[in-house]
């Protein structure tokens, strides 16, 4: 609709007009709040474009953000509708804390009465008014105790519902110790030797309870063993739930009877003072000075004596005194005489036991004591003499007695003197010399015994140890034997080993011999000569030929040498000279020989046996080297003419027999021209030398 001016009609008309609805502009805001019992929502503030607020802007719808009780709500919803602003809607997060509730624990002191205690939950509060288990529940476990004592800081725990925060708290509980009902009881006893202490007859408690459960007494200051009265003893008591507390008695322990027993004595005389000895026994085992004193001073004595009804007393401090009378005795005492017996070897003289000591029993000696005879005991001869009497008389204080010993003179040893033979065998009996037999008083020869040296005699050789010799003696002297050592030599025997020298004959030769003993006796009774050594068949010289001689029991043993020659005989006739060089070669060395080749010079010799025969053994013949020829010296510039004709044969090696003699046919070849040579040729007993010549 149009209003004109003036000038203008008024009009009117429709027209389509749109206008959009605007967004507003919603802050929600969720709350967090503690736990008051109220509902809580969340605030929500509206802005429209115009900057109008509030219901002209719409409405926000919040009350699925309603909550009361205690709790995180997350995402709670909110919408927004207005007229001119778009609709809307979203979440905020709201929280309700849960409160602290208000709990009051009240502590108790209180006096021990044997039964348990626990502090008192007073109240416990909400914050809306709500008291109790709407609240919570509060354990006071920990605050209960039954002994008395002071519990400092006693947890109590409060377990709170849902809107309510759990704690927990301490007080400080006491429970007072009680006073117990305590008796004890003195005691009046006789000594025993044992400690007494007061009786605790009960010890009561506030519960009905009784002895160690409620405490204990000490009675320490209430104990005595020895007799007396204590007045004002003190105990005392202690307990963990009762009060100390404390007491006095009076005891008493009266004096006991001891057991006294006084023993008179009867005792030989000493010379020392003597006293009742006596016993004194307690209640309770203990003796001697622990019970008391006994004065027995008036029954001591010395001197010998019956004395009758000797007093005595007792005094003690835990005993009742005594006294009482013992009747005693010193006897006469024996002396100690002490009379040595003599053994002594017989010498021709009196003798008589030795009075050693005569002792009394307080050191007295000699004829203070008594006097002793021993005429009883006197003897010359010897012998054993058992029971020899002797006699003491006493003096006043000691007895008389006597006694007996046994005294010996024994037999004398006679001085023997056996000497003993060292000789060598000559095939007679020998026997020890009784040289002399000599008794203590200057007795010999059969007044004092004889000698018998049989058991000492032998005749062959040997070394006789402990020959026996017996001394059979006369009446005062004892028998007695003894030994040598005897010694008969074995003798030298006549030992004559005679050697051979003899021509060989092929036979084997021993030099011969001859034995003769002492007694002219000769062969194996002896002994036997081993000439084997001597024993030989070749040619030879054969100086110190050993022989030995194994004498017979009584002969020693020998040995000795000899030389023994076996050489060679005289050839036969038509054999010529044995033992020589052999023509063609000169015997006197004047054979010269021409040096030529294939010439050679003849070497012939022989040598016969015992039988004149040509020996062919050349063991026999030859020494040890050989059948060969030994060059002895050559020595130039000696040869003037041949004077010998050479053969030619072939040379030998060695020495050959050739039937009747031995040849060598030694090769000139060998040999220098103008010189003279020595040969030798070794036989078995002896040598051959020759000597030629070579041109």
């Amino acid at each position: 609709m149009f209003t004109g001016g003036t000038n203008y009609n008024d009009q009117n008309g429709t027209a389509a007009i749109v206008i959009n609805k605007a967004n507003a502009t919603i802050v929600v805001a969720g709350y967090n709040v503690v736990y008051d019992g109220q509902p809580h929502t969340a605030s929500a503030t509206l802005t429209g474009v115009n900057e109008e607020t509030g219901a002209t802007v719409g409405v926000v719808d919040v009350s699925d953000t309603e909550h009361t009780d205690a709790g995180s709500y997350i995402a709670d919803q909110w919408t927004f509708t207005g007229t001119n602003y778009n609709s809307a809607s979203g979440v905020v997060d709201d929280v309700i804390a849960r409160a602290n509730a208000v709990v009051v624990v009240t502590p108790y002191t209180v006096t021990y009465d044997g039964q348990p205690h626990s502090a008192t939950v007073t109240s416990i509060s909400g914050v809306n008014g709500e008291t109790g288990t709407l609240v919570g529940t509060v354990s006071v476990a920990g605050t209960t105790h039954t002994n008395a004592g002071t519990y400092a800081a006693d947890l109590w725990t409060f377990t709170a519902t849902a809107n309510y925060n759990n704690s927990n708290g301490t007080v400080n509980d006491v429970i007072a110790r009680a006073s117990a009902t305590v008796v004890v009881v003195p005691y009046n006893v006789t000594y025993d030797g044992l400690a007494h202490a007061a009786t605790v007859t009960s010890i009561t408690g506030v519960n009905g309870e009784t002895d160690a459960t409620v405490g204990t007494v000490n009675l320490t200051g209430t104990i005595h063993t020895n007799a007396g009265t204590y007045n004002g003893d003190t105990w005392t008591f202690a307990g963990a739930n009762y009060l100390d507390t404390g007491g006095t008695v009076d005891d008493a322990i009266a004096k006991a009877d001891a057991t006294i027993v006084v023993t008179g004595y009867s005792v030989v005389y000493n010379g020392l003072p003597h006293t009742a000895s006596f016993t004194v026994t307690g209640v309770n085992g203990e003796a001697g000075a622990t019970v008391g004193v006994v004065d027995v001073s008036g029954t001591g004595h010395t001197q010998a004596g019956t004395y009758s009804a000797d007093p005595w007393t007792f005094t003690g401090t835990n005993y009742n005194s005594a006294s009482g009378v013992v009747d005693d005795v010193i006897a006469r005492a024996n002396a100690v005489v002490v009379v040595t017996p003599y053994t002594v070897t017989y010498d021709g003289q009196p003798h008589s036991a030795t009075v050693t000591s005569i002792s009394g029993v307080n050191g007295e000696t000699g004829t203070l004591v008594g006097t002793v005879s021993v005429a009883g005991t006197t003897h010359t001869n010897a012998g054993t003499y058992a029971a020899d009497l002797w006699t003491f008389t006493a003096t006043a204080n000691y007895n008389n007695s006597n006694g007996t010993v046994n005294d010996v003179i024994a037999r004398a040893s006679a001085t023997v003197v056996v000497v003993p033979y060292n000789v060598t065998y000559d095939g007679l009996a020998h026997t020890a010399t009784v040289t002399s037999i000599t008794g203590v008083n200057g007795e010999t020869g059969a007044t004092v015994g004889t000698v018998s040296v049989a058991g000492t005699t032998h005749t062959n050789a040997g070394t006789y140890g402990a020959d026996p010799w017996i001394f059979t003696a006369a009446a005062n002297y004892n028998d007695a034997s003894g030994t040598v050592i005897d010694v008969i030599a074995k003798a030298t025997p006549t030992v004559v080993a005679t050697p051979y020298n003899v021509a060989y004959d092929g036979n084997p030769h021993t030099a011969g011999f001859a034995v003769s003993g002492v007694l002219g006796e000769t062969g194996v009774a002896v002994g036997v000569i081993n000439v084997f050594g001597t024993t030989h068949t070749l040619p030879g010289k054969y100086d110190g030929d050993p022989w030995t001689f194994t004498g017979s029991a009584n002969y020693n043993n020998a040995n000795g040498t000899v030389d023994d020659r076996i050489g060679y005989g005289t050839c036969a006739a038509g054999y010529g000279p044995g033992g020589v060089i052999l023509q063609p070669i000169n015997s006197n060395g004047t054979s010269v020989y021409n040096r030529k080749g294939g010439s050679t010079i003849p070497v012939k010799f022989t040598v016969c046996d015992a039988a004149g025969m040509p020996i062919a053994n050349p063991a026999a013949v030859f020494a040890s080297m050989g059948g060969a020829l030994t060059m002895l010296s050559a020595v130039r510039g000696t040869v003037d003419v041949v004077n010998e004709p050479g053969v030619s044969e072939i040379p030998d090696v060695a020495f050959r027999w050739a039937g009747d003699k031995w040849i060598f046919n030694m090769s000139t070849s060998n040999l220098q021209a103008g010189t003279t040579y020595t040969f030798g040729i070794n036989l078995s007993l002896g040598n051959i030398t020759f000597r030629v010549g070579v041109k």
